[in-house]
């Protein structure tokens, strides 16, 4: 996408080689022709080559408005995703409605509450007429770490106070989820690829992480990345599944796309800051992509099951205690806090 300096040599080479041409013309054909015209020739010759060696990238890869993906209310999030160095990506809000200006920090949105920063990787730039494409790219280099960035479409509001955060949270009518990759790629472990219909149980203790991969023709589900499957085993063999926020089960747990080493897989890793006071259970599915043939999809296509599994805290040495600690210098009630120690210190032992 970025084009080189422009090289001075070749562009005096052109000119050089007019002035060949010129010289090689019979007398009486070069008489014809002033002098002047040659030079002209040239000049133009030398600003044609310059603006084209600086035109933007931003110029070379312009898309109309209809190839641009439209974030709409009531079709889901909107997936984009930046792989590779210097490349953008491109969105825009449906008619009616407008990019929010929702940040963290004057920086973009880590998660759907705007709660934290996704980092300085990701930059935007916004068309200034009628159709306010939205344009994102990383610069020269990717970040270190994969990252998931969110932007927000919304009603346009001109009433007074409309651009509050409070009135702006209210506005969203369409969400779009960016991944970004890193510099640092996964390594899929071994039977953590999905495939074949298989279930794939994974287990965050000491590591705080796991890495899994969909097959070549799936996706993920749920695709916003902040959501999760549960179950709840009803009356007889009924079994209930229910999509619920993951913060809810983990408040630490984040989930980001990034690339496979040595490849262009792609590979998912949830990882966990602080483990929860209580074990969590839940599941993602590999489902095929969407496809406009309803063709039967292949063996390898089925639906896949990663059942993950979140270890609680250890009460001797995790939160808990930590929690005991803190409440003895802030001079807060330490009977209650000693108590909840007491309790789980006796579950554990049950087990």
């Amino acid at each position: 996408m970025w084009r080189r300096a422009p090289n001075p040599e070749r562009q005096m080479s052109g000119c050089a080689c007019l002035v060949r041409v010129r010289r090689s013309f019979r007398a009486p054909l070069a008489s014809a022709v002033p002098s002047r015209v040659f030079d002209l020739f040239c000049l133009v010759f030398f600003v044609a080559s310059t603006v084209v060696s600086y035109s933007p990238a931003t110029v070379s890869g312009f898309r109309s408005a209809t190839d641009v993906a439209t974030c709409r209310e009531g079709s889901g999030p909107l997936l984009l995703s930046i792989r590779h160095p210097a490349a953008t990506v491109q969105f825009r809000c449906s008619e009616g409605t407008e990019l929010l200006q929702l940040s963290f920090r004057k920086k973009p949105c880590g998660n759907t509450a705007c709660s934290r920063s996704a980092g300085a990787a990701l930059q935007s730039e916004v068309s200034k007429d009628e159709h306010k494409i939205v344009t994102l790219h990383t610069g020269l280099s990717l970040p270190k770490k994969p990252t998931t960035a969110y932007y927000f479409c919304g009603r346009n509001n001109p009433a007074p106070g409309a651009k509050l955060r409070p009135f702006q949270e209210a506005q969203k009518t369409c969400t779009v989820q960016v991944s970004v990759w890193g510099q640092n790629r996964e390594t899929v472990p071994e039977g953590h690829t999905c495939a074949e219909g298989k279930i794939i149980a994974t287990v965050i203790g000491a590591s705080r992480k796991t890495t899994f991969q969909c097959g070549a023709n799936q996706i993920l589900n749920p695709v916003l990345f902040e959501n999760v499957f549960t179950e709840k085993r009803k009356s007889g063999d009924t079994v209930e599944e229910k999509e619920v926020p993951l913060p809810a089960l983990v408040e630490s747990a984040t989930l980001v796309e990034n690339g496979t080493a040595g490849g262009a897989d792609v590979a998912y890793t949830l990882s966990v800051t602080t483990l929860p006071l209580f074990p969590q259970t839940f599941f993602y599915r590999c489902v095929p992509k969407p496809s406009r043939k309803r063709a039967l999809p292949t063996t390898g296509e089925r639906n896949c099951k990663v059942s993950i599994f979140v270890e609680h805290a250890d009460p001797a040495s995790g939160p808990l205690l930590n929690i005991a600690e803190t409440a003895v210098l802030r001079g807060g009630n330490v009977c209650f806090v000693f108590i909840v120690v007491v309790v789980t210190a006796a579950i554990e032992r049950l087990r």
